[in-house]
């Protein structure tokens, strides 16, 4: 192969066009942004819940103290799972205003990043346990109003609505999160390496 056979092909191939920094900067925002409503949502939705629950408890009145104990891991839970999110809730909403430019972006991604994993990771495992005890301790004092058929198929169906969530779903969203968080970093750090 000579030299201009060469130059042909390098002249032929496809050049995929680099964004913009603003375009890259919007995108970024974005993904930013319906991170922080999507974990906004779940804060609102939890917070919900553990008034749902609490109203449920005084008003039900459990006989049987698995019941309350149940209750309590539930919440423990919700709020567990509260309370480890703020960090990133804080790192989601910070500098709002979109004054930040590509290198300032980079650091405060690959934080988000982090976080996110430690959330869907560990954090959401131990939320799982807790939620699942709690539940299954809930349950007892209803299912022994049952007849065992339908108290067995009742721990069964929670048990795989549980697993399901946890081995398929979970998973799932986290690397769906981590794969949008990661691509958006790599643009950034292309275009930080541009403009250097």
């Amino acid at each position: 192969m000579n030299t201009n056979d060469f130059r042909e092909m390098w002249n032929k191939q496809i050049t995929t066009p680099q964004p913009s920094q603003e375009e890259l900067l919007k995108t970024v925002i974005k993904l930013k942004n319906k991170n922080r409503n999507q974990l906004l949502l779940a804060f609102v939705s939890l917070s919900l819940t553990i008034i749902f629950i609490l109203v449920i408890g005084y008003y039900i009145e459990p006989t049987l103290i698995t019941t309350r104990i149940g209750i309590a891991l539930i919440i423990a839970a919700i709020l567990f799972y509260l309370f480890s999110s703020n960090s990133l809730l804080r790192l989601l909403i910070k500098d709002a205003d979109q004054s930040l430019d590509v290198s300032s972006y980079l650091p405060l991604l690959i934080k988000i990043r982090e976080k996110q994993l430690l959330l869907g990771t560990r954090v959401m495992t131990l939320y799982f346990i807790l939620l699942a005890a709690g539940l299954l301790l809930y349950m007892i004092e209803y299912t022994r109003r049952m007849t065992f058929g339908f108290g067995l198929l009742a721990y069964g169906i929670t048990t795989l609505w549980i697993l399901f969530n946890w081995i398929y779903l979970k998973p799932r969203i986290v690397k769906k999160q981590q794969a949008k968080l990661s691509e958006a970093i790599k643009n950034l750090e292309n275009l930080k390496k541009q403009l250097s």
